[in-house]
């Protein structure tokens, strides 16, 4: 039996060809919004700034059910500043856009602080870790069946592109994906509820292996639904995460 990839995607040239660990739960053809958040975050963390600064916002719009096949990046500045960088992002599969992304970043500086206190204390040595191919989690209220709110510990154990550690940016897209499911509007075994976006927002990077998302959904019988995330970590709440959610009878 060949063992599990530990990345979602692998480097080829400038190509990152899926390894088969990130396959979407709606779709088995199609690539999965956790994995394609993080090739998009990854990418960010990489673009150099004229000072040091912090991703302050980042939306993400995934452009339809995309194959497994390989992807290129793109990216473009659109300003550059020493107090405001703003990115775009796009990631391809050969000449075709199917993801496109835009951030924000915006110079380091010093303010006084007032921090959201933690919602849920850090998982101890005996809690109830649940492992999953890409992350272990430990789930403090609902569950990923029953609609209402939710919230969830994660801790990401695999890589978005083989031999690169996990960036910053990369875990804050990837855990922004994970709303919908903390708190499903409808019930999964009769619905399938794909996100079509990400955005998230953040006062600085995130601390630590686990991140904390505490989320709630709505949705008004029109086909639409909302998922709106709070994330933090040891140090405290720190993001706000939006998606967009269609939802379909199975």
């Amino acid at each position: 039996m060949s063992e599990r990839p530990s990345a979602f995607y692998s480097r080829d040239g400038e190509r990152f060809v899926p390894t088969g660990l990130g396959v979407s739960p709606w779709n088995p053809k199609a690539q999965l919004g956790v994995a394609l958040a993080g090739l998009v975050g990854q990418t960010i963390d990489a673009v150099p700034t004229i000072t040091p600064m912090i991703t302050a916002r980042l939306t993400i719009d995934i452009l339809g059910a995309i194959p497994l096949e390989p992807l290129t990046t793109e990216v473009r500045v659109l300003r550059e500043g020493k107090r405001m960088q703003t990115l775009e992002v796009r990631l391809l599969t050969g000449d075709k856009p199917v993801v496109h992304a835009t951030t924000l970043r915006l110079r380091q500086g010093s303010s006084p602080e007032a921090p959201p206190p933690l919602a849920h204390s850090l998982p101890g040595a005996g809690a109830d870790v649940d492992p999953q191919p890409w992350f272990d989690s430990v789930r403090l209220v609902g569950d990923y069946h029953t609609p209402g709110p939710g919230s969830t510990w994660t801790r990401f154990t695999a890589e978005v592109i083989a031999g690169e550690p996990l960036s910053p940016m990369a875990r804050m897209a990837m855990i922004a994906d994970y709303s919908a499911g903390t708190a499903p509007l409808l019930p999964l075994r009769e619905w399938t509820l794909a996100n079509l976006d990400i955005a998230v927002y953040m006062t600085r990077e995130p601390v630590g292996d686990w991140l904390l998302v505490e989320a709630e959904s709505e949705g008004t019988g029109t086909g639409i639904g909302i998922s709106r995330g709070r994330i933090g970590d040891e140090r405290g709440m720190f993001g706000t995460s939006l998606q967009t959610v269609f939802l379909d009878r199975r």
